[in-house]
């Protein structure tokens, strides 16, 4: 179904997106999804918005007007309904459009599809369904401003229904499905769809009907069933499938109505996709470093029984596995659960960041002078079952931050979804990451190529474990910064310091020892460049990251932001947080770039960040206002209205959206 094809798509957006994360310094900035969307009811938008979150049904209220009775061989009229929250629109029904209006190429165009009984004696005619007046949107999807046709406010589509005359008399029902795709100016919630029972009475024929007062069904262009043959039956429709929405208009002609095919094949293909993402997921940088651990613990134990070996791969596959089926469960059970949510709990990243501590410890040999037994529990020998279990769990919670654009699409794409097909997703994708340990125990020649003993060895374990005492120094780093964290005050980076030092020292231990084990300059001169360059990186990356910004950012308060406003001043809001690794990059590609830098300053807009690293009450607040989460940016002007919001913009985006703060509130369309 087209659910599903949808599903793959987004899927294939996430990798991507994924194989972006795997290159330094390159990332999706419009994704990161890390918020629970929580917040008071105001209205009924606000209750779609809490239920359904990031889908275009939070935005868009579907439903059908029908007379409750219909006579055997008579008329039935349906009016299918989308009402839209104000500044938000669907795209049309694929259909000519007037100049100068187009179709653009990645929009799920609005739909109406069935599934009926041919045996209830029901013909819907979706090949002459009335569809609604297009409405021109101009808007710029990077190959320039263009005109693209869409639906505002109420779309109301009229869709004529002939009932057999020997159509069996009593209570009947078929079901209506209606895909849409809602848009406001500032991108697009996922695609979605309504299921809708239409529950009718056939009464013989003679019987008196009473006729509905509904304004919906008032406007019903009745004429259109004079020009259906009462003995035809529709375009494509057996029993039991779904049929798909052609493109009529009023005054305009009929395209047949299309089969929509069975989704086996396309459930195939998703479970494909998601496996090729979570074999991805072991290229990101959270995950790469703790993968030779595991080989090196496998060339440990390989050289003995060969069922043996595979049984403690499959022991990590069950771990990777595992985790990635309670993520999946937790997606079912939670409307917009996201893994990068944990980390407002300090807790959180600090408990990751000691157990990944321990495991590097051990991998450098520091427990060869004997620790107390609980320090082992926690780093269990990778020669047992339950250790490799563990190991399986550890690496797939080391993804988790690099997870934030898979989460988003995957959540958003799940919208809607029966529970066994999330489930299945999710457990593809943990077999798509247990692969390469599946192949590796699988094949217990390839492991045996590789050295076992001898001071190379040594030494190839002990740089992996001070790389790892760098990523716990990063977990713990932003765990310890969101805990002193102090509302309307920026987070610490001094962890940054330590997480470069340590690297240092990785390359710094690795250029002594390469010249003390080996005479060879050839060796010498790739393993010393290679020690260069991670003393250059973990440098690089303690004054980046610890240095100030070309721009004076304050941070946010409520009464700092109204203090502002009040005084003419626009507010350029940057919602962020230190374990929102696209937060940074959008900040360094994007904002800190010099033409922005020169418009802040020509235009007077003040600067002011929203930290939300610790579980900031008033940011949090502020951000659920907008139901978006990180990262997001928002202008205001002095009268409190919008001038610009986006969760994903580009340089001009952001120029465009200072001159408006300046400018005087114009309406788009």
């Amino acid at each position: 179904m087209r659910s599903t094809r949808r599903l793959r798509i987004a899927l294939l957006i996430v990798i991507a997106q994924l194989a972006l994360t795997c290159l330094p310094g390159v990332g999706s900035p419009a994704t990161a999804r890390a918020q629970f969307d929580f917040g008071k009811n105001s209205d009924p938008w606000d209750a779609r918005e809490q239920q359904f979150g990031f889908s275009s049904r939070s935005v868009v209220k579907p439903d059908v007007a029908h007379p409750d009775r219909v006579v055997a061989g008579g008329r039935l009229p349906v009016a299918v309904i989308l009402d839209l929250k104000p500044g938000w629109h669907i795209w049309t029904n694929d259909r000519p459009l007037d100049s100068p209006m187009i179709i653009w190429d990645g929009a799920t165009l609005t739909e109406i599809t069935a599934k009926i009984d041919d045996a209830a004696g029901i013909k819907p005619f979706f090949d002459r369904i009335i569809w609604p007046e297009a409405h021109p949107y101009r808007t710029d999807f990077g190959d320039g401003m263009s005109t693209y046709g869409v639906f505002e406010e109420r779309a109301v589509m009229y869709l004529p229904v002939l009932i057999d005359a020997d159509a069996p008399v009593g209570e009947t029902s078929f079901e209506i499905m209606i895909d849409f795709q809602a848009c406001d100016a500032n991108g697009c919630k996922a695609p979605d769809s309504e299921t809708i029972t239409v529950n009718v009475e056939i009464v013989p024929a003679g019987a008196s009907i009473e006729q509905i007062a509904n304004a919906d069904l008032a406007k019903f262009p009745m004429a259109i069933f004079d020009d259906i043959d009462p003995d035809a039956a529709p375009p494509a429709i057996t029993p039991d499938t779904d049929v798909e929405g052609g493109s009529g208009t009023a005054g305009g002609a009929a395209a047949p109505a299309a089969v929509v095919p069975v989704g086996f094949i396309g459930f195939l293909g998703l479970m494909a996709v998601a496996v090729i993402g979570g074999l991805l997921l072991n290229f990101t940088p959270c995950v790469l470093p703790v993968i030779p651990i595991k080989i090196m613990g496998l060339v440990q134990s390989g050289h003995g029984s060969r069922g043996r070996t595979f049984a403690l791969g499959a022991a990590m596959a069950v771990g990777v596995i595992g985790f990635w089926m309670a993520l999946g469960v937790l997606v079912t059970s939670l409307n917009n659960f996201s893994t990068n949510q944990l980390f407002q709990w300090p807790a959180f990243p600090i408990s990751i960041g000691l157990i990944v501590g321990v495991l590097a410890i051990g991998m450098i040999g520091a427990f060869t002078i004997g620790l107390p037994q609980s320090v082992y529990r926690f780093n269990p020998s990778h020669d047992t079952l339950h250790g490799s279990v563990l190991f399986g769990v550890m690496a797939a919670v080391l993804s988790t931050p690099c997870t934030a654009p898979f989460m988003g699409g995957a959540i958003t794409a799940s919208v809607g979804q029966p529970k066994v097909v999330v489930l299945s997703v999710f457990f593809a994708i943990g077999l798509g990451m247990a692969i390469p340990y599946l192949l590796l125990a699988a094949n217990p020649k390839w492991i045996d190529k590789m050295p076992r003993t001898g001071p190379a060895s040594e030494l190839l374990k002990q740089v992996l474990g001070l790389i790892m005492l760098a990523v716990a120094a990063y977990f713990i780093g932003i765990g310890i910064s969101g805990y002193l964290q102090k509302p309307g005050l920026a987070p610490s980076r001094a962890y940054w310091y330590v997480v470069g030092g340590t690297s240092i020292a990785a390359g710094v231990w690795l250029l002594v020892r390469t010249f003390q084990i080996t005479p060879a300059w050839i060796r010498r001169i790739v393993f010393s460049t290679v020690a260069i360059i991670m003393m250059g990186v973990g440098g690089f990356f303690a004054v980046e990251m610890t240095k100030p910004g070309p721009i004076e950012w304050v941070y946010y308060t409520p009464e700092r932001l109204e203090q502002e406003l009040a005084a003419g001043h626009p507010v350029m809001l940057k919602f962020t947080a230190e374990w929102c690794a696209n937060c940074h990059l959008l900040e360094r590609t994007v904002v800190d770039r010099d033409e922005v830098i020169q418009r802040i300053a020509k235009t007077g807009v003040v600067p002011m960040k929203v930290d939300i690293t610790s579980r900031n009450a008033i940011g949090n607040d502020l951000l659920n206002e907008y139901w978006k989460s990180i990262p997001y940016l928002v202008i205001q002007r002095p009268d409190h209205s919008v001038a610009f919001k986006s969760d994903w913009y580009t340089v001009n985006d952001l120029l465009g959206g200072l001159d408006a703060a300046v400018s005087t509130p114009v309406a788009m369309k």
